[in-house]
């Protein structure tokens, strides 16, 4: 019998990011729970559906799939291709990713150095 840390130990993380990318992760499913997770957070957050759920998971996946599958451009990469909205996150997110990276870090060294950012930008706590 294989242990977990065996089987992990035998994983290469760049092919398996490659079969992710390659298998159409990247482009559908990723973009897909992202925006099903916004909606779906957003419309507990405002509670215009009180207590009904089915509702709620039915318009989140209605706009999780209109992300993935309809054009929001008419230009693309090639003839008959157009630009979904996965393809404008796809481009998107490494840079908000590394702007977020930054944000995360200046908190870190922040709480490591004592200073209280809070008091530092003039907000009440």
């Amino acid at each position: 019998m294989v242990t977990v840390e065996e089987a992990l130990a035998n994983v290469d993380f760049r092919s398996f990011l490659q079969a992710l990318y390659d298998g159409g992760w990247y482009h559908y499913i990723f973009p897909f729970m992202l925006v099903y997770a916004i909606v779906y957070t957003i419309l507990n957050y405002v509670d215009v559906f009180k207590d009904r759920k089915p509702v709620k998971v039915i318009i989140a996946l209605v706009f999780g799939l209109f992300a993935v599958a309809f054009p929001i451009t008419g230009e693309g990469d090639c003839f008959g291709c157009q630009k979904t909205l996965a393809d404008f996150m796809m481009a998107l997110f490494p840079g908000v990713t590394a702007f977020s990276i930054a944000i995360l870090a200046l908190y870190i060294v922040a709480a490591t150095l004592g200073v209280d950012l809070n008091a530092f930008f003039g907000k009440n706590g």
